[in-house]
């Protein structure tokens, strides 16, 4: 998928995935800058474009850039990571059919029945 239908304005580039982990080697992707309750995605953007990131979804001013690589600040990363990764792979929950079950009673019954 081309970065420019993902992101308007964006460069003519191929993307072929999507990471918030940058530990994980996959050539062509978008990296996103994800905050979690022990990490920042913003510290690990150099091993992410190492590891295969071509465009970098950011959210905190950065000291450095790579000037072969495409950055793109947002607002909310995770917000727009989800809108991407809708995009990216064709709303796949727009496939799915979702059941809740509740109560005291009956659940395992139900979820059989459903299931079957």
């Amino acid at each position: 998928m081309k970065l420019n239908s993902l992101f308007e304005n964006a460069p003519d580039l191929e993307i072929q995935g999507l990471m918030s982990d940058s530990r994980k080697k996959r050539p062509n992707s978008i990296f996103f800058c994800v905050k979690g309750m022990m990490n920042d995605g913003h510290r690990f953007i150099s091993q992410a474009i190492k590891n295969g990131a071509v465009c970098i979804v950011y959210s905190d001013p950065l000291e450095e850039m790579d000037p072969s690589v495409t950055y793109i600040r947002v607002k909310d990363v995770v917000k727009v990571y989800n809108q991407v990764a809708d995009i990216f792979y064709n709303s796949p929950s727009k496939k799915m059919v979702i059941f809740g079950v509740t109560g005291t009673n009956g659940k395992s019954s139900v979820t059989n029945l459903i299931k079957n």
